[in-house]
Formats: C-alpha cells, sequence, structure tokens
C-alpha cells in the first residue's frame, strides 16, 4: 500500500510499477493486503479450532467406578505429584518419554523432572520433601550414582511412598534383573533397601501402545491412594482405572477350537488362559496327526504355537510335523512368545535358531507373515497379550465365510 500511493504519477520513478507491474493500484495494493490479513486470520482461527478439537480429542484416565478424570487436588505441604529420579547418563531420554507419557494421559499432573525443574542442585532435598510419590527410573549403576543416593535418601527420610520403574533388554520378563537392582542397592544403601523396594518394581512396556497404556496405568494406581480425596474416599479406586483405547473384552461368541500339541511343553496351559478371557465357547484339542482331518468342521480350528527356549526340541519331531501339517491344511498358526524368563522366556533370535529352516523358508514362511504376540506374567500385561491373542484368531478366521456370516450374526444381535 505504502509503495503504490495514487499521488505518485511519476511514471520513471513510480515503485509500484516497477515492483507489481502497470496493473497494480493503490486499490488492487489496499484489497491484497486485506485479503491476505484476513486468509492469515482466518488460518490462525483454523489453527486454533484443530487444536481444539486434537485436546479434546486425547484419551485420558478415567475411574471406572465414575468414568470421572482423577482428581489431582495435594495437600498443602506438596508441590508436585512425583518427583523422577534418574541416572542422566543412562536413563535420562527413558525417563522424559516416560513422563511426557504420563503428561499426556493424566493432564494436570505435576512432575518434578530435572530438564524442566532443576534450577540449583542444592535443594534436590527440598523438592523430594514436596512431592507425593518419589519414582526412581533405576537404569544401571544408579545406585552408585551420589544425587541419586541423596534423593532417595531423603524420600526415606520423608517417608514418601516410593515407585521403582525399570525396562529390560527385549521387554523380557527378569527376576534376575530385579536381584541385580537389588544386590546394587544393598551395596550403598543397606539400611534403606526394605523401604526401598517395599512395592513391586514396575516393568515399564515400550512394545506397543497396548502395553505401554497398562504401564501408565500402573503408576498413575500407585499414586491417587496417597492423594487427599482418595484418602478420604478409597472406594472410589476399587474398581481401577480405564484408558480410551486400550483393549476391551473381545465380543465375538464363534465357538473356537484351540489346538496344542503334546510336544509344545505350555501350550495348553495358554489355551486355558485363552478360554478365561473368550465370552464364547472354546474347546481344546490335542493335535493327532493320524486323524486330524476328520475332526469336526464346525468349529473355527487354529493352534496355538507357544515360543520358549524348548519349542522345537522335541525329539521325535512331533511339534515339527504338526505345523507342517496344520499349514498344509490351512489351519491358522497362533504365534504366543513367552516373555517371562522363569517360564522359558528368551529374546526372539533364539526362537529363530530354534525353528528348523524348513518352517522358516517358503513355502510355510512361519514368521514371515505373522507378529508373535508377548506373553507376560504379570497380571495387567497378561490380559492385554490374551486380548491380542484373540484378536490375532478372530483377525486369521474371518477370511472364512463361514465366520464372517456369524460374526454379522453377533454383531445384529447386539444391536
Amino acid at each position: 500500500i505504502h509503495q503504490c500511493k495514487e499521488e505518485d504519477d511519476d511514471t520513471e520513478n513510480n515503485t509500484c510499477e516497477s515492483l507489481f507491474g502497470r496493473q497494480f493500484s493503490s486499490y488492487k495494493a489496499t484489497l491484497t493486503a486485506v485479503i491476505l490479513t484476513a486468509s492469515m486470520i482466518l488460518l490462525f482461527a483454523l489453527f486454533i479450532v484443530v487444536l481444539g478439537v486434537n485436546s479434546i480429542g486425547v484419551p485420558t484416565i478415567r475411574l471406572i467406578s465414575t468414568n470421572d478424570t482423577p482428581r489431582l487436588e495435594l495437600s498443602p505441604d506438596c508441590k508436585d505429584h512425583m518427583f523422577i529420579s534418574h541416572v542422566w547418563k543412562s536413563g535420562q531420554d527413558k525417563t522424559h518419554k516416560i513422563v511426557r507419557m504420563i503428561q499426556q494421559y493424566l493432564p494436570g499432573i505435576n512432575i518434578w523432572l530435572d530438564v524442566d525443574s532443576l534450577t540449583d542442585i542444592s535443594n534436590l532435598e527440598e523438592s523430594v520433601a514436596e512431592a507425593a510419590r518419589f519414582v526412581l527410573f533405576y537404569s544401571k549403576d544408579y545406585f552408585k550414582s551420589k544425587n541419586c543416593v541423596r534423593e532417595v535418601k531423603a524420600a526415606v527420610q520423608k517417608e514418601k511412598p516410593i515407585t521403582i520403574i525399570f525396562e529390560t533388554d527385549e521387554n523380557l520378563e527378569s527376576s534376575e534383573v530385579i536381584d541385580d537392582m537389588k544386590n546394587e542397592c544393598r551395596e550403598y544403601l543397606p539400611e534403606e533397601l526394605d523401604y526401598i523396594f517395599a512395592e513391586e518394581p514396575i516393568l515399564w512396556l515400550n512394545s506397543s501402545l497396548h502395553f505401554t497404556l497398562e504401564s501408565v496405568k500402573m503408576i498413575v494406581e500407585r499414586l491417587l491412594p496417597k492423594l487427599p480425596h482418595y484418602e478420604k474416599h478409597p472406594l472410589l479406586l476399587h474398581e481401577g482405572l480405564k484408558i480410551k483405547n486400550e483393549l476391551s473384552p473381545i465380543k465375538v461368541l464363534s465357538p473356537l477350537e484351540l489346538l496344542v500339541c503334546d510336544a509344545n511343553i505350555g501350550a495348553y496351559e495358554v489355551a486355558l488362559k485363552l478360554c478365561g478371557e473368550y465370552k464364547g465357547k472354546v474347546t481344546i484339542s490335542n493335535i493327532n496327526l493320524s486323524n486330524l482331518s476328520m475332526q469336526s468342521a464346525r468349529r473355527d480350528r487354529v493352534m496355538v504355537l507357544y515360543l520358549t527356549e524348548k519349542v522345537f526340541c522335541d525329539q521325535d519331531n512331533q511339534l515339527h510335523d504338526s505345523v507342517k501339517h496344520l499349514i498344509n491344511k490351512g489351519v491358522p498358526i497362533i504365534l504366543v512368545h513367552e516373555k517371562d524368563t522363569s517360564k522359558g522366556g528368551c529374546p526372539f533370535g533364539t526362537i529363530i535358531n530354534l525353528t528348523p529352516d524348513d518352517l522358516k523358508g517358503e513355502p510355510y514362511n512361519l514368521y514371515s507373515t505373522d507378529i508373535a504376540v508377548s506373553l507376560y506374567s504379570v497380571k495387567e500385561y497378561q490380559q492385554v497379550s490374551l486380548r491380542q491373542t484373540l484378536n490375532n484368531i478372530i483377525t486369521k478366521l474371518t477370511g472364512d465365510t463361514v465366520i464372517k456370516s456369524r460374526i454379522e450374526s453377533t454383531i445384529m444381535a447386539e444391536i
């Protein structure tokens, strides 16, 4: 507008004409400026609306008993809900991701984290005292850190409840990790050991969103009972917590037949757990290669293959032959990978090495098209494991027009 004044008639020195052309007058310059300004305001307003909608749509933790978000009022002597302690060298990045995840699903929570809150390292003890719960993220040499020891001692002295979080290689459940943790603590804080480990440490899982949601819920379930509102009303927490996007119980009620092989040690027990989680009729059958083709075709059948450090180790190759035969017959193979090392859990690379070569390659491709579901012993994680496994079963069987019609009939009946 400034460059296109109407009174500027000097054609030789007309800046507007030289910049924008002869057709660009003062009126057009003003109109263009107004349109651009209006467009910017409109885009900004649209951005605010999208941001607001996304904020509303973010799933949050809720109480099952009331469907309300948790009340997070603190006692007068506390400023933060949690104080997060970790070793900077080995735990900083992981801890920050965990904190951001908790903040995402529990808006309004105040968490003391060094990158956000640390201004003076001499005030660590005071910051611990002002938190409702002390959260210790364990990584190797945690108890060798002088500052971490300061923080833990302050938590013990102030009688703060302590939650320990840790991760493991390949997300395995291993008591050895906790034993190593305790041994390290015993070396540096022997008198505080029992207090620090009064609560069972929480294995943080990041292998999938569903497991991570359970990790978040487990941490929050430790926090809420110590907050003033729930100290007065503990029954509100009795039914637990829920969060959108977590796995729900399987509602398809079609009959299932789970096939297991005697040579696959532990598979029958896994099948029993699946029966307990599934709401429809389930039968468990031992595989008999001599009469497999004669078994009822009215039920929808899958084989449960339980992957542990002993898989495919039977001397007569019964498991190997059963898997080959069932794949040839078109029976889906459902892969369940044990993660508890006390039950034979091991890295998946070990499973690959134990598997016969002919099952790994063409035409069987045992692991090429399917991802094994991780099975945990911790109650909260195990429920996720079983529901994921049942989802895989239903997904496998929905290619069959018979079960498709059954599912559709079930859905219509529910409607």
